[in-house]
């Protein structure tokens, strides 16, 4: 029988002083407007592989996009703020505008986004956009439920810990051991402290090692990890944006040069096509086109507003 999660507890998560602190986090609410622009040829994106069509912050400045602010100082990259970043809890996103010259449809995918939308390949993205469209009506992408019990205390204690740091973050690993070393703060120390048949005594009665360290086996590290992620993590909307990034991509994997839909040239070339020009005439115009269109130079312009909050 797996052990009962923080929010399985007797007596409520809100009260336990066991599992939530007494001490209110105060919880700072930001909003950001992210405007994305991409300029690539058919070919450049073809020839980058998985890494074309990728928008992400530049290298180092996450914390001036998302963080401009008098609880996050741009340009200080401390590991604080980056754990800030790491935790926040995404309330809403709306897509202000687009725009695409792209000759066909595309795929576009926010990573800390959920990906709504279904197409007929059974392909999941964020939103699509159709061939070369511009669009200023607003559109909501994601809102997030305001009462959740299990996600605000979580915040309020276990705010630096996520779904992927949950076994490395307040762990003092000892190698080829079977057995680890938690902080008395880590959220696995208060589900043993509510399950104390895990390790046959109360948590409490054990000797810390220099005043903050529990010595926890692995198997009890990993059956909690477990049981967190489960009924807990997969339930708390927090996001990493110190990994945000937006992908652009073809519906169904089709290559980024590939334009055997001659819909795709036609839509070129028609303008082109003069009187008396014979099917000959035509068809060289189109495998002209076609090959002119891989080195073509195309655009996407995206406005993406973000209303986050994360904890001081």
């Amino acid at each position: 029988m797996p052990p009962k999660t923080l929010s399985q507890a007797d007596t409520s998560v809100e009260q336990n002083d066991a599992i939530v602190s007494s001490e209110t986090r105060q919880s700072n609410t930001t909003t950001r407007t992210i405007s994305i622009n991409m300029i690539d040829t058919l070919m450049e994106l073809n020839f980058a592989g998985a890494a074309g069509g990728v928008w992400k912050p530049a290298e180092g400045r996450h914390l001036e996009v998302f963080g401009t602010d008098d609880n996050i100082e741009p340009g200080i990259d401390t590991k604080e703020n980056t754990i800030k970043l790491q935790n926040v809890n995404i309330k809403k996103a709306e897509l202000l505008q687009t725009h695409s010259t792209y000759p066909f449809p595309l795929a576009v995918n926010v990573s800390c986004l959920p990906k709504t939308e279904i197409l007929e390949s059974g392909e999941k993205c964020t939103f699509t956009l159709f061939p070369r469209t511009k669009n200023d009506k607003t559109e909501t992408l994601f809102t997030a439920s305001d009462d959740v019990v299990a996600e605000r205390a979580w915040k309020q204690k276990y705010s630096e810990y996520n779904f992927s740091n949950l076994e490395t973050h307040g762990v003092m690993d000892v190698k080829a051991a079977p057995y680890a070393f938690l902080k008395d703060t880590h959220p696995i120390v208060d589900v043993i402290r509510v399950n104390p048949d895990l390790i046959g005594d109360e948590i409490d009665r054990q000797t810390k090692i220099d005043g903050e360290w529990y010595k926890v086996s692995r198997d009890v590290i990993s059956k909690c990890a477990t049981a967190i992620r489960k009924e807990i993590l997969s339930k708390v909307t927090t996001h990493d944006l110190t990994n945000f990034h937006v992908t652009i991509s073809r519906p169904g994997g089709q290559e980024w040069t590939d334009l055997d839909d001659l819909n795709i040239v036609r839509s070129h070339t028609q303008p082109k096509i003069k009187k008396g020009m014979t099917t000959t005439d035509i068809n060289d115009l189109e495998s002209f086109e076609a090959e002119r269109m891989k080195t073509t130079p195309f655009e996407f312009n995206a406005r993406i507003k973000l209303t986050y909050e994360y904890d001081d």
